[in-house]
């Protein structure tokens, strides 16, 4: 595998990227790919060893037949197919022309041959910093992308998928690539379809194998072997229960079965009397064959079948409650109904929630999940753990979120494949009460029944599902791997409200925080209509008491909520007032909350609708907190050394995109700042801050090849002294085309700039992605989003030409791309953005 990864690389150089064009990006989920294998020969070689001169070159293998793999030429715009092996019974090296009369050379003047190790890409002989390349996972396997490279202005990219390198463009040049073939030992160049290495037989068939000798059987991708072979071993996991798909491992290894059957081969998995599931020994008659580079058994024959023993005594029995109180590690022995079933991508069930008297809780377990159906109660041997994605361990420690509660490695010992009723044991809540719920405190996998609102909304390229309280805004989306195709049965309740069934089974953990993300169980349209002598308790507690901090250390002069309509719920005109127990230290006369002097007040808030009444009461302290005194200013904070703490003084201006953040501006100067969410929805555009972080440049190429991005990073607010404040915008730079911009040298630092320019707002669907762009003339500057619905305040000006004013951005190291700070229309109105704040 590391081989082909070194072959992605050299090609990619025929494949670069351009500043400033759009950037589909990827939505897939990531895979895991096994990358052990050793990274064997890296350029041709002579006989003492040495590393040839001459163009770059990749060590890729030839299939066991004897057979050298076989290049084909394209055009571009379509596929380059290259069918390859991991069969190590000989060697090739692959050089890829530009045309058959030119050999197409790496360009880092020192004659160096590229390979790959694992994901670290590096260069024989030289130094790691001399490449240019970054390498990213992708679905199925891996794609790399070329950081500096120009190529006719259209994003490309290769990717490795199923053992087949492809090659995708979005331009319309034509330009021919060609495939020469090196012997690894001679390097001479060599017919690609002869070979001089001897195939290596296969075994004789109707003979016993090991799982080893299997996966080493000489098939080319594509062949199945003539005859069938015995082999031996435990059933692993089972992964589909309808055609017997499972893995079987007997200590020398573990192969995949694509489907089982009775020991004449005349029924199926699921028809059988007696299934093999995890932990059963069977002997098997089976038939091999090479699935686009990869071994395994396309039927198996049951030969035999040894169930395994489970020793119960090892696992304590407990209700579900006890059993998510229980220590991680833990073997425990439960009883439950399962009330759903989760699914990994392609539609692959992945594991069940189960439910008793006393609570629920997940249970991660292909095996499980594909033998059993809701409504099931089943006994199940499992052990305790807490499970958080491997990438946000680190993200999840800082907001102290432990995982989700759930069992794993589970067995089935009893299941009465019943339809059994799970929701009379379920406790009533509301999607607010859960959100409001801190990530410190354990409530994953704990099912709970609400009632809330069901949107379907069908974004570029994926489908999510959200469930919202009745305010329609405080929830969140319900977590899916396979891109909503798992929800379809929720489609017929879209923009209703309904009774739903819901659990937080997990929270996405990023740098700037944790969100709960929900699994749905069940929905029920029961008809639901709004009891009009609830509204004045709603608006107290959705719109009333959230606004007020408990403690202030500066005066907010805010403006309160004192009206209240809901379209979602029908009504209009619902009123909110405020009373003080204390006017002299905390006034909210008039609809206008401000501090006054230092003091607590307790703050009553009225509801009232259609004559009924409702009050609520929140405790607020006001204590000044004096403006840090060492603070320096924005300006200074730019020019400060990378990686030095800083304490800055500024005001916060708009919000960051896909980062979690805003500008931190002044009268003479600007730099991003990075946060977490939490601390921004203690924020308002307009606030006075001083703040402290880390005066970072994110993503920057150590060898130069581009600068990244500059900004304070992991900031905490230090003093708020909020307000309406506004700055100055004289030094903002001016007289910049479109032109301009893309043709601003990634080498050097422009992400602390702002830039006004006159432009035609132009936005771009297709199914997979959306993009907005800035044009004017012949050129156009890709903003930094991941769809354009993130500048939905700007794209009601499509079509239209409007002045913004704009920043440079490179978070992600691909070129300069645009970040709009505000737009002003024809007729004065300025819009600024404000993705980030929520207040």
């Amino acid at each position: 595998m590391k081989k082909l990864l070194a072959l992605l690389l050299v090609l990619v150089m025929l494949c670069g990227l351009a500043a400033c064009a759009g950037d589909p990006g990827t939505t897939g989920t990531t895979g895991n790919p096994d990358t052990t294998e050793d990274p064997g020969t890296t350029g041709p070689t002579t006989g003492d060893g040495e590393i040839k001169d001459g163009p770059t070159t990749v060590v890729i293998y030839n299939p066991g037949d004897g057979k050298y793999v076989t290049g084909t030429e394209h055009q571009y715009n379509t596929k380059y197919e290259l069918e390859l092996t991991t069969d190590k019974s000989g060697a090739l090296v692959l050089t890829i022309c530009e045309n058959e009369d030119d050999t197409f050379t790496f360009a880092t003047e020192d004659g160096k041959y590229l390979y790959a190790d694992g994901t670290d890409v590096k260069l024989v002989d030289a130094e790691e910093d001399n490449t240019k390349f970054v390498l990213e996972e992708a679905t199925g396997g891996y794609y790399i992308r070329c950081a500096t490279a120009q190529y006719s202005g259209k994003a490309q990219y290769l990717e490795l998928y199923s053992g087949y390198l492809t090659c995708y463009g979005m331009g319309s040049n034509t330009s021919l690539y060609t495939f020469v073939f090196y012997d690894a030992q001679s390097g001479e160049e060599v017919d690609p379809i002869e070979s001089t290495t001897t195939p290596v037989e296969m075994p004789a068939f109707d003979t016993e194998l090991t799982v080893a000798e299997l996966l080493e059987l000489p098939l080319a991708s594509g062949e199945v072997a003539e005859g069938r072979y015995y082999v031996t071993a435990t059933v692993t996991s089972v992964t589909n229960a309808e055609y017997g798909q499972m893995y079987i491992s007997d200590g020398t290894g573990t192969i995949s079965i694509y489907g089982s059957y009775s020991a004449d081969g005349s029924t199926g998995y699921a028809s059988l009397e007696e299934q093999p599931v995890k932990g059963d020994t069977v002997k098997l008659y089976v038939l091999a064959q090479n699935y686009n580079g990869e071994m395994e058994i396309k039927s198996a024959w049951i030969i035999s079948l040894t169930k395994g023993q489970l020793d119960e005594s090892a696992y304590t029995e407990m209700t579900i409650a006890a059993a998510r109180e229980t220590a991680i590690d833990t073997k425990v022995k439960v009883t439950g109904v399962v009330a759903q079933i989760t699914y990994a991508n392609g539609m692959k069930p992945s594991g069940v929630l189960l439910v008793d008297e006393s609570s629920s809780i997940y249970v991660y377990d292909t095996d499980l999940a594909n033998n059993v159906t809701v409504g099931n109660k089943v006994t199940i041997a499992a052990a305790k753990t807490m499970w958080i994605l491997d990438t946000e361990t680190s993200n999840a420690a800082k907001y102290g979120y432990e995982g989700c509660n759930q069992l794993e490695d589970a067995y089935l010992l009893e299941n009465d494949n019943g339809s059994n009723d799970y929701k009379a044991w379920v406790s009533e809540t509301t999607v607010k009460q859960v959100m409001d719920t801190p990530v410190t405190e354990d409530i994953t996998s704990v099912l709970y029944k609400v009632t809330a609102l069901v949107t379907r909304k069908v974004e570029t390229g994926y489908i999510n599902y959200y469930i919202d309280d009745l305010d329609g805004e405080t929830g969140s989306y319900v977590y899916t791997q396979c891109n909503g195709s798992d929800l379809e049965w929720m489609q017929e309740y879209d923009g209703k409200i309904c009774t739903v069934y819901v659990t937080a089974l997990n929270a996405k953990s990023s740098a700037s925080g944790c969100v709960w993300r929900f699994l749905v169980t069940a929905v029920e349209d029961n008809g639901y209509t709004w009891n009009v002598d609830d509204t004045a308790e709603f608006v107290v507690n959705y719109y009333g008491v959230d606004q007020f901090d408990s403690c202030y250390t500066a005066n907010p002069e805010k403006e309160l909520i004192t009206t209240v309509d809901s379209e979602l719920l029908g009504f209009t005109g619902a009123t909110l007032s405020y009373t003080s127990s204390n006017e002299d230290v905390i006034s909210v006369a008039d609809g206008k909350l401000e501090c006054l002097k230092n003091g607590t007040a307790i703050i009553t808030v009225t509801g009232e609708y259609n004559g009924k009444t409702y009050e609520s009461s929140v405790t607020v302290t006001y204590m000044e907190a004096q403006e840090p005194e060492n603070s320096i200013s924005v300006k200074d904070a730019v020019a400060a050394t990378v990686g030095e703490t800083v304490t800055v003084k500024g005001i916060v201006g708009p919000s960051l995109v896909i980062q979690t953040g805003f500008y931190l501006i002044s009268d003479e100067g600007m730099i991003a700042v990075r946060t977490d969410s939490a601390t921004m929805a203690t924020l308002s555009m307009g606030d006075v801050v001083v703040l402290t972080g880390e005066r970072a440049v994110i993503k920057k190429d150590a060898a130069g090849s581009y600068f990244g991005q500059s900004c304070i990073d992991n900031a905490t607010i230090d003093w708020n002294g909020f307000g309406s404040n506004t700055w100055n915008t004289d030094w903002y730079t001016t007289g910049l085309t479109a032109a301009d911009f893309c043709d601003l040298d990634v080498t050097e630092d422009h992400t602390t700039t702002v830039y006004t320019l006159t432009v035609t707002v132009e936005v771009v669907k297709s199914t997979y992605y959306s993009n907005i762009y800035l044009k004017s003339g012949d050129s156009s500057i890709s903003l930094y989003c991941s769809s354009a619905t993130q500048y939905s305040w700007l794209m009601e000006f499509d079509g239209q030409e409007i002045t913004v004013d704009i920043a440079a951005c490179n978070w992600n190291g691909k070129g300069y791309k645009g970040c709009v700070l505000s737009a002003t229309t024809a007729d004065g109105t300025v819009y600024y953005n404000q993705l980030n704040f929520s207040n």
